[in-house]
This record gives C-alpha cells, sequence and structure tokens, in this order.
C-alpha cells in the first residue's frame, strides 16, 4: 500500500510539473489541468452569475487563483 501512495504522489507531482511547464514555458500557454479547471470555473460563474456582470468581473481573478492554489496544493 504504501508503495501504491508513492508512486501515486509521484505521477500528482509529475503532472503538476507538466501542466506548470505548458502553461508558463510552451508557446501556445495551454496546460491540460488549467485549461480545464479554467473552463470549469467559467461555466460555475456564468450559471450564477446570468447576467449580473459584477459577479462575472470576479473570474479571472478567482481563475488565477484557483490555478495557483492547484498547483501549490501538488
Amino acid at each position: 500500500m504504501e508503495v501504491l501512495a508513492t508512486v501515486g504522489g509521484a505521477a500528482l507531482v509529475l503532472v503538476a510539473l507538466r501542466d506548470i511547464f505548458d502553461t508558463l514555458v510552451h508557446p501556445h500557454g495551454r496546460g491540460i489541468v488549467c485549461e480545464r479547471l479554467i473552463r470549469g470555473i467559467w461555466r460555475a460563474t456564468r450559471r450564477i452569475a446570468g447576467t449580473n456582470h459584477s459577479v462575472l468581473s470576479f473570474e479571472g481573478p478567482l481563475a488565477f487563483f484557483a490555478v495557483i492554489l492547484t498547483w501549490s496544493a501538488w
């Protein structure tokens, strides 16, 4: 069980490093995890906000902090 946890943790670290590389260094700047996370946040805020544009103005900063927190958590 300990070996499985170690391998799983190493896999998460590698996915995070690849996502950071793709987002920051790659010419297209599209990390797999970040792109999906940002799309999810965008869809959720669109459903919650409806036509309230003041709520939508928080989507960008929220997505930014979510990506940084996701990278830090891994």
